[in-house]
């Protein structure tokens, strides 16, 4: 666990990025003049976490004691905050993008806020209908976390906003958030614990779509998952989540060498930073390719599931999309060389000139979230 510099200002907030392998926390000082990250924390989990399996209480618990161990840190340094944020991994939510369609009576009469208000209030209810009877959510596990609408259309044209618009015909993408309610019960318990104001669950999908809203793919490639997310001609299409990271990864070293998973791993994190002879250098990537190889097929058919055959940018992010592996094999498979998504290419957010993550791909998603702040 590390500590990286102090900020004083009037407003600050904490963002918790929790992920399969480790946690990672933000503090963020927002103002009129915007949001700017001045402190970054991270705790890795023990080695045996994921190997006890992802829903047993050993990870939970462990979720719970990074946390704490990371209010005592903010305590003794006499740092207070405005409440916290968290996000919730891959392995345990769930977007749903619906379109929704509404009539209007008088479809001369221009929108007013109340008329606004009520159009919104409509828009939700219908959402929430669809995902219920389509998807089965939520239900005993999974509640509603967020819920954001992403463009309006008024007869059949885009549209920012539909205030002051005229036009009988009316609809909207929305994307709704559910998350397991687990993560939730904890997060208000260790805030309570702590006495600090939990805010709300959060995603990357406003920090993406400040980056590009058309023709692009970013990978979150993680612990245990990769989290896909697709923008077509109309912004955000697709969200979706393949059983695949960095875990896959050195469980296979592990077996193929013959070595502990927590030596495996230590010896991924070297291989990732460059600390490793060319001669071993080609060896892990001699181990790693065949279940490269499975991601990117995985990804091809998704695409052409979804019928996705055209796109202009591919962004790579997540501590597993160090491995350089991932890069020539999409550029193969897609003709398409793919860009790293550094903390320093996400905007809208300043990082603190001295703090050393700016181009650690593994504090991305910590940037692209605080948007929601």
């Amino acid at each position: 666990m590390s500590f990286i510099n102090l900020f004083s200002g009037s407003k600050k907030y904490l963002v918790f990025d929790v992920g399969t392998e480790s946690i990672k926390v933000g503090l963020f000082l927002k103002s009129k003049n915007g949001l700017k990250l001045s402190n970054v924390l991270n705790y890795d989990f023990k080695n045996s976490i994921l190997l006890e399996g992802i829903s047993s209480s050993v990870y939970f618990d462990g979720i719970k004691k990074a946390m704490s161990d990371f209010f005592d840190i903010i305590k003794k340094n006499k740092i207070k905050s405005d409440g916290f944020y968290a996000t919730v991994p891959a392995f345990f939510s769930k977007y749903f993008i619906v379109d929704v369609n509404i009539n209007r009576k008088d479809k001369n009469k221009p929108i007013n806020k109340l008329e606004e208000q009520k159009i919104k209030k409509t828009i939700f209810n219908l959402s929430y209908e669809n995902v219920l009877k389509n998807y089965g959510f939520p239900n005993e596990q999974y509640i509603l976390s967020n819920y954001d609408i992403l463009s309006y259309k008024i007869l059949g044209y885009r549209v920012k906003d539909i205030f002051n618009k005229i036009g009988d015909k009316i609809s909207a993408k929305v994307v709704m958030f559910f998350i397991n309610k687990r993560f939730e019960d904890i997060f208000k318990e260790v805030g309570k614990t702590h006495k600090v104001s939990f805010v709300n669950e959060i995603n990357p999908i406003k920090g993406i779509i400040n980056i590009s809203d058309r023709k692009s793919v970013f990978l979150d490639v993680g612990g245990l998952t990769t989290e896909c997310f697709y923008f077509g001609d109309f912004g955000l299409e697709e969200v979706s989540v393949f059983n695949f990271g960095g875990y896959f990864l050195t469980k296979e070293l592990s077996q193929k060498l013959g070595i502990s998973y927590g030596s495996a791993k230590d010896l991924k994190e070297k291989y990732i930073l460059g600390k490793v002879s060319s001669s071993v250098r080609e060896r892990i990537n001699s181990h790693f390719g065949s279940i490269v190889d499975i991601w990117v097929a995985e990804l091809k058919d998704y695409f052409e599931k979804k019928n996705i055959v055209y796109f202009d940018n591919i962004f790579l992010y997540g501590g597993t999309a160090f491995v350089e592996l991932f890069s020539d094999k999409i550029e193969n498979k897609f003709g398409i060389k793919p860009k790293f998504l550094h903390p320093e290419n996400v905007k809208g957010v300043v990082v603190e000139g001295d703090l050393e993550i700016k181009t650690d791909l593994r504090y991305t998603n910590l940037l692209l979230v605080s948007h929601s702040i």
